[in-house]
């Protein structure tokens, strides 16, 4: 079988969720011995990979354009110089727009079946626009197969009047080889002076999403408990300074540490030597802003830690309550610290849920288990 994923956001490391899942599933694919090429777009000339290898995968590009339409367009006409040298079964959008929209007007002349991949925001933003609303639905509608990251996004996407018996929740994954760099002798714990004191981290973003307000809200009640609790905020974003001023309207700095941009191993790190890992997440659908999945969670699942998520969006398939986490209302600070408490209070209630978590991601979200529940759609 050969396959041909488009994506415009592609790196060897670092990035964000949907950069991570287009790398992740790639991996998964070629571990599941699928022939796969990669189309993807760069920024300009100088940074062209055509003919590059990556992970057994051989890299076309396009050049990023300065519109949706001229960039669907510039797929477009890439695959049909592709598809006259090559044979693919099938081609996989890794988002709706510009890949799938280019997979789409390329059908149209060449019949080569796409999928498409959703993940949450990508699906919502468009939502406004009674153009791109539109054009979406035609795109979705025309896809063979259409891969979500949660249930939650699945919903979206019947919503738009996609057909159930098409749209298929895969989830996310992760690589075990990559997160096993953690266990090293530099550790974040001495790299910011945290020693043994209870520690919960969050990352990603920093936006109104990712709720990282609310749980600096949580602390002046969690450190009535836990004096010398530390919340490490790892990421940057607009949001920085309003948090930052919120942690000294609340006189919590001292229990608050921002890391800005880390590395992926200080990243892996502070999950793996947290006590719990909390994102209490919510939806602002005025916006189109949701966490679709939350690969995080995985992470920490992997590392055994317990978790705190918010009951929005597609967090409930990363995390079962009660079992692997602790689900919370996300804009409820209150909730969120009684949770915070409960779960530093009780360390055997904390290894029962990392064991739970960790038992479930071996054997269901890493990549190649991930790759395997979208090939089974064909």
């Amino acid at each position: 079988m050969k396959i041909l994923m488009l994506s415009v956001d592609w790196a060897s490391k670092g990035g964000g969720g949907i950069t991570r899942f287009a790398r992740g599933f790639v991996q998964g694919l070629v571990a599941n011995n699928i022939d796969v090429e990669l189309l993807i777009e760069e920024d300009g000339p100088n940074s062209q990979k055509t003919g590059v290898t990556e992970y057994g995968c051989k890299i076309h590009s396009v050049l990023f354009k300065s519109s949706p339409i001229k960039r669907a367009f510039a797929f477009m006409k890439k695959l049909s110089c592709l598809c006259k040298k090559e044979t693919y079964d099938f081609m996989i959008a890794i988002t709706w727009s510009p890949c799938g929209t280019g997979a789409f007007f390329h059908n149209i002349f060449n019949k080569t079946p796409y999928w498409v991949v959703c993940h949450g925001n990508d699906i919502l933003e468009p939502q406004r626009s009674f153009f791109y609303k539109h054009l979406m639905k035609v795109v979705l509608k025309k896809a063979r197969v259409v891969l979500t990251n949660s249930k939650f996004t699945g919903g979206i996407v019947h919503s738009l009047g996609v057909k159930k018996s098409v749209i298929r929740a895969i989830g996310c994954g992760i690589n075990p080889k990559e997160l096993d760099l953690a266990f090293s002798k530099d550790t974040i714990r001495d790299s910011y002076a945290i020693g043994k004191k209870p520690l919960l981290v969050t990352i990603g973003r920093l936006v109104a999403r990712k709720g990282q307000d609310m749980v600096i809200q949580a602390l002046p009640t969690i450190v009535k408990s836990f004096p010398d609790a530390t919340y490490l905020i790892v990421g940057e974003g607009d949001d920085k300074n309003r948090l930052q001023q919120l942690t000294s309207k609340l006189h919590v700095e001292k229990s608050v540490i921002f890391t800005g941009f880390i590395s992926d191993l200080e990243m892996y790190q502070s999950v793996s030597e947290c006590d719990l890992f909390v994102m209490a997440s919510r939806n602002i659908m005025e916006k189109g802003d949701v966490e679709g999945f939350g690969i995080v969670f995985l992470e920490a699942g992997f590392y055994k830690k317990p978790v705190i998520a918010g009951r929005a969006g597609g967090m409930t398939d990363p995390v079962i309550e009660n079992k692997t986490g602790l689900l919370v209302d996300p804009n409820n600070p209150e909730e969120i610290a009684e949770k915070a408490i409960q779960l530093l209070s009780n360390k055997s209630l904390c290894k029962e849920m990392g064991e739970t978590a960790f038992d479930r991601i071996v054997t269901e979200y890493t990549w190649d288990a991930v790759a395997k529940r979208a090939l089974a759609m064909n």
